[in-house]
């Protein structure tokens, strides 16, 4: 059979053979597009190119004899394997007689003998010879490459970047300096074509608009700038706009295959940060990722030399663009919250609160000293109805109309009624009680590992608040004084008026809500019952559009200085159910720093936190009659309906019991104040403390209203007047007086979540105190002022978000927190193996001993409230005095209100109102 009858024949594996008419095909090709430059440059063309098409008597005139395709063979040996074909004329071979012709006058082919590489570069080459001399090998094989047409037939030698690497190969042994260079080069061309498009020709190619977001100026830092999701946001427009560079330092910087999901964050980050710096090093007016570099460092106080610095390493703005950009936030946050609070579609709260700061001078003189400043903070917080499952929209919730029609409504019931509405009923003590047996079950699964088999679930809540991220607004601080109840008109007038600017009609129609600790919100009412004597038409004159909400941070502070009263114990007092036993423990010495006069917050939870679980171990001990907590541990044969007993008989025999019940029942044998009855009361306090502190966490609003509940009495028996007195105002609004929608909606509203996350609330004026922990930490020096505080305070608050988004989408929050959590297991064994040691909770007459009273809040509370002159009838008479018309008339009627009253104030007089320091320290888990 001869080759003609195949025209393209694969005679071994990627070998391609090409016949005469293909040949002719490309060479023809060629030379018609380099006939007329050749024809120009050489009058000696030869005869076969004198037209622009090769005539195919120039090819040989056995196709199988042609020495070209050897060029296209991608095996060594593929063309040794091919067969040499005779002599057609003359039927001789070179290496055969005649007499090996068959009998079809056909010569058998013979295997040539072996062509080295050399040869088949010689005979590639002489190929050569019949073109042009400005026909080189290299423009060959860039036709090659560049024209479709022969795409089919160059794919099998020249796949896998055959050439590239041919050349690389051959630069790299040979060139190995100059080939570097040359890639260098090449590949820092590439990049800066990349760069150019985003930076001086941006303005005149589709890059325009990612170009212009990478440009920031201090007018564009908004607040929504600062909530944006920076590091997302660069590394999408930086793999869109300039994905050469990115994949090259991808390649570069990563340590695994560049495309693929398996890089490390660190390296996805760092890149993403050199192609900021390569950016702003060639355009300075690309500062993306500069400005919010540069904001974080302002957040966190970093000094202005070191922001300089890195301003010139390209990894931060400078600092005069750091503070105009500051400057602008502030004005955003106004507009966003003057906006906000006229929305006919978001509910406001507004919280707000003073500090003291002092202006430092370089040296004290009598033209120069120190200036102390009394500041005003406050926060707007907007709520939206819809997000906690409210139908009704804003307008309605807070219609000034539907809460006059209420008003007073607690003088309309019978004393007994309203008193029994603001007490915590049978079902609210079952659910506490259930509550506390999911505490105890958490912790013995957290503090005994032998416990930690068990199942145990959480409290919840039928209205639980989803997660969602609070929409509020730091307002600028005012140089105003808060010291009495008209310091507290001006600081309302002049932020409804003059920061919030919202009109006066306005209060018409809708009702403000304030939110503070006890003594705002004392003199914001006194400053209702002045105004209520203003002759002007205008409700915000009179300040009738406003209604006032307790601070739960406030309010848990005072109960742990309540509890801290009660419990503390006499100094040189030999009874070990004491606060200050706990703390004098020998192995506690880093607690010594507690005390009652100067209440740092989250130390007191932590420390209250620990006494707790120690006496539900300890309790655990004695309902299971072991010996001690090892006896516990190492004999637990417990299944989980036995743990879930164990559970159930801590709380009913050591917690919800009063001592007089346990002596009735004959379970506590020795009457009176003992050991164990201090056991009982004190863990029955805390475990109302552990159910506030998670029910704020998960956002549990009616587990909140009922510890207030629980709370009102406790605060009545500590004889902390002024907060039973504000407890008793608050439950009253909540339940009796308010719409029960527009409760439910305030009752939310006393929660914060600036993160968005779930379970993770906190008390809404604990946020207005950490405002003014953020002022202080970054006034120093001379130059702070009030003025600067107004134009860089509410940016600085608000940059926090910032600093929180930035560090949770680099991973640094969640390291943080895994690496910080407080573990107190050492202390929380120690308190533990003190009560297990003296038999607590044991209430056998031998063991059992008489100890110092222990009040028990609630129970003593409940007493005092009950009667003709008791808490809650002083309350209805102050009521009734605050209840004055425009004439002057008053509710109060008979000598009886007055002397209700005379009791009140005269127990008031007993109260201790020594002062006290309240420090807000770092926040942790407790």
């Amino acid at each position: 059979m001869s080759v003609d009858d195949h025209p393209m024949e694969t005679r071994a594996r990627g070998s391609l053979v090409l016949t005469a008419p293909m040949c002719e095909s490309i060479i023809n090709d060629v030379a018609s597009q380099e006939y007329e430059s050749a024809r120009s440059s050489s009058s000696d063309l030869p005869d076969m190119l004198s037209s622009p098409t090769l005539p195919t008597c120039a090819l040989p005139a056995n196709p199988d004899a042609l020495p070209f395709p050897a060029m296209f063979m991608s095996s060594d040996n593929e063309l040794d394997s091919d067969w040499e074909m005779g002599d057609a004329e003359t039927g001789q071979s070179d290496a055969l007689e005649d007499d090996t012709v068959d009998s079809g006058g056909h010569i058998p082919r013979q295997r040539r003998s072996a062509t080295s590489d050399t040869e088949k570069i010689h005979i590639v080459l002489s190929w050569f010879e019949h073109f042009p001399k400005n026909f080189t090998v290299a423009k060959f094989i860039q036709i090659i490459l560049t024209n479709p047409s022969f795409s089919a037939y160059a794919r099998a030698p020249l796949a896998d970047s055959a050439v590239f690497n041919a050349v690389i190969s051959t630069k790299r042994s040979n060139h190995r300096e100059e080939y570097e260079d040359w890639v260098i080069t090449q590949s820092a061309s590439i990049c800066s074509k990349s760069l150019e498009r985003i930076t001086r020709r941006a303005t005149r190619n589709q890059h325009a608009n990612i170009a212009q977001t990478l440009r920031v100026s201090a007018e564009d830092v908004t607040l929504d700038f600062v909530r944006a999701p920076h590091i997302a946001n660069l590394r999408s427009t930086y793999r869109t706009a300039l994905p050469e560079l990115y994949k090259m330092l991808t390649l570069t910087i990563n340590k695994h295959e560049a495309g693929t999901d398996n890089d490390v964050a660190p390296a996805k980050e760092g890149i993403i940060m050199a192609i900021s710096i390569i950016l702003n090093r060639r355009s300075r007016r690309s500062n993306y990722h500069q400005v919010v570099n540069g904001l974080v460092l302002w957040e966190n106080t970093t000094s202005k030399r070191v922001i300089q610095a890195l301003n010139h390493y390209g990894i931060s703005a400078s600092h005069p663009v750091l503070l105009d950009a500051s400057a602008a936030l502030t004005k955003d946050i106004q507009r966003k919250a003057s906006a906000a609070a006229v929305s006919s579609s978001k509910i406001p709260i507004f919280i707000y609160d003073n500090f003291n700061w002092h202006r430092n001078v370089y040296e004290s003189s009598i033209n120069n000293v120190v200036v102390s400043h009394d500041q005003v903070s406050a926060l707007l917080v907007c709520l939206d109805s819809r997000v906690f499952g409210v139908e009704k929209t804003a307008g309605w919730l807070l219609d000034v109309k539907r809460f006059d029609e209420r008003a007073g409504r607690r003088l309309e019931l019978p004393f007994a009624e309203a008193l029994e509405a603001i007490l915590p009923s049978h079902d609210d003590l079952s659910r506490f009680a259930a509550n506390a047996k999911m505490h105890v079950a958490a912790i013995l699964r957290e503090e005994l590992t032998t416990f930690s088999k068990y199942d145990s679930v959480l409290p919840s809540d039928a209205y639980e608040i989803p997660a969602h991220k609070t929409e509020h607004y730091f307002l600028r601080p005012s140089d105003l004084p808060q010291s009495s109840t008209q310091d507290n008109i001006k600081v309302l007038e002049h932020f409804f008026v003059n920061e919030l600017k919202i009109p006066k009609a306005r209060f018409e129609d809708q009702m403000y809500f304030i939110l503070g600790d006890r003594l705002t919100t004392a003199r914001d009412r006194a400053a209702q019952d002045q105004r209520m004597q203003d002759r002007s038409p205008s409700r915000f004159d009179r300040f009738e559009s406003f209604r006032l909400l307790s601070g739960l941070m406030h309010v848990c502070m005072n109960m742990i200085l309540g509890m801290g009263k009660s419990a503390w114990g006499e100094e040189g007092s030999e009874d070990i159910v004491t606060l200050r036993a706990f703390r004098d423990l020998v192995g506690l010495e880093h607690l010594r720093a507690l005390n009652l006069r100067k209440l740092d917050f989250y130390g007191w939870l932590r420390f209250l936190d620990t006494v707790g679980r120690a006496l539900v171990i300890a309790a655990a001990v004695a309902c299971s009659r072991s010996r001690d907590i090892e006896d516990l541990i190492e004999n637990n044969g417990l299944d989980q309906a036995g743990f879930d007993q164990l559970c159930a008989d801590i709380v009913d025999t050591r917690l919800m019991p009063s001592c007089n019940r346990l002596e009735a029942l004959g379970v506590k044998e020795i009457e009176g104040p003992t050991r164990s009855g201090n056991a009982v009361i004190l863990m029955h306090h805390l475990m109302t403390l552990r159910e506030m502190r998670h029910a704020i966490s998960m956002g549990h609003p009616s587990r909140i209203l009922t510890i207030l509940k629980h709370w009102m009495p406790m605060f009545y028996a500590a004889k902390s007047y002024n907060y039973a007195q504000e407890m008793m105002e608050l439950l009253c609004n909540l339940i009796i007086e308010w719409p029960d929608d527009t409760s439910r909606v305030m009752q939310f509203g006393m929660l914060f979540n600036g993160q968005g996350r779930r379970h993770h609330h906190k008390e809404a004026d604990i946020a207005n105190e950490q405002y003014n922990k953020t002022i202080k930490s970054h006034i120093h020096g001379t130059n702070s002022s009030p003025t600067s505080l107004q134009t860089h305070a509410p940016a600085q608050a608000h940059l926090e978000e910032l600093t929180d988004n930035l560090f949770d989408a680099l991973g640094v929050q969640s390291a943080s927190e895994r690496h910080t959590k407080v573990q107190q297991h050492a202390d929380i064994a120690l308190m533990a193996a003190h009560l297990v040691d003296h038999r607590v909770f044991l209430f056998d007459a031998r063991v059992d001993v008489k100890a110092c009273p222990l009040t028990d809040l609630y129970r003593q509370g409940m007493i005092g409230l009950h009667g003709e002159k008791g808490g809650f009838a002083g309350h209805i008479a102050r009521f009734k005095l605050r209840q004055r018309h425009r004439d002057g008339a008053t509710r109060v009627e008979g000598s009886a209100d007055w002397e209700i009253l005379a009791q009140a104030v005269e127990d008031e007089l007993q109260q201790d109102n020594l002062r006290v320091e309240h420090v807000i320290s770092r926040e942790t888990d407790v």
